[in-house]
């Protein structure tokens, strides 16, 4: 079983799945392989969110306008 995300992991994965959900292939979830720890997300979030979506599309996407 994996560990829950914690709540700056959730406002990562929301903002993912908002960005992701605007594009026909998107399933209705994204990809929590790999995703950025707590540290990570304070550092950068735009780029802890880019890297969940990135993830997202190499697994899920085709076509991805951005």
């Amino acid at each position: 079983m994996s560990k829950p995300l914690t709540e700056l992991q959730k406002k990562v994965l929301s903002k993912a799945n908002e960005i992701c959900s605007k594009e026909s292939w998107y399933s209705g979830g994204c990809c929590l392989d790999n995703f950025p720890t707590d540290e990570e997300i304070e550092k950068n979030f735009d780029e802890a969110v880019e890297s969940v979506v990135c993830l997202t599309v190499y697994w899920d996407g085709t076509g991805f306008e951005g």
